[in-house]
């Protein structure tokens, strides 16, 4: 099958007004393929809508391409 996305060790982490890091996504990597339907499912907080923020190059990840 053909990849459409290839996600390679994606990691995104925030700074909270305490100085605390707060990592969002740690080293994910994914390939999406060109056909095919994809579900993301998980609980309130596990980064689904950070993963997809970066997926739309809506954010920039702290590391990984």
């Amino acid at each position: 099958m053909d990849i459409l996305v290839k996600i390679n060790k994606l990691s995104k982490s925030y700074k909270s007004h305490f100085g605390v890091v707060k990592l969002a996504l740690n080293e994910v990597s994914i390939d999406f393929n060109s056909t095919g339907m994809i579900f993301l499912i998980g609980k309130n907080g596990s980064g689904k809508t950070t993963f997809l923020n970066l997926l739309g190059a809506l954010d920039k990840p702290t590391s990984g391409s």
